[in-house]
């Protein structure tokens, strides 16, 4: 599974991966429910990323948070969902940033 996931209009999700990007009918929260297993949880309102893929994160004065994907673009969290994913995710280096 790709890094990234984000709402585009209504009921349409679209998938960044790797390679390609795919248009999928669907609401976020249910794509949500369902790759939940697989690493990908809600940094965003209107954004799913996948966890596996996270190298760092990087913490905003506004408490907003950004992270650092292997790929090494850079994707902006809020602060709503950081806790979420600080414990979410297993890693030293993104719990780290939440300090």
């Amino acid at each position: 599974m790709g890094a990234a996931a984000q709402i585009i209009a209504g009921n349409y999700v679209e998938f960044s991966l790797a390679v390609k990007r795919h248009l999928v009918r669907g609401t976020l929260a249910a794509e949500e429910a369902r790759l939940l297993p697989f690493g990908l949880v809600r940094v965003h309102r209107t954004r799913l990323v996948n966890l596996n893929h996270a190298v760092a994160v990087e913490p905003r004065p506004s408490g907003d948070f950004a992270l650092r994907m292997d790929t090494g673009e850079t994707l902006v969290g809020s602060r709503r969902y950081k806790e979420a994913v600080a414990r979410l995710r297993g890693s030293e280096v993104l719990r780290a940033g939440f300090r």
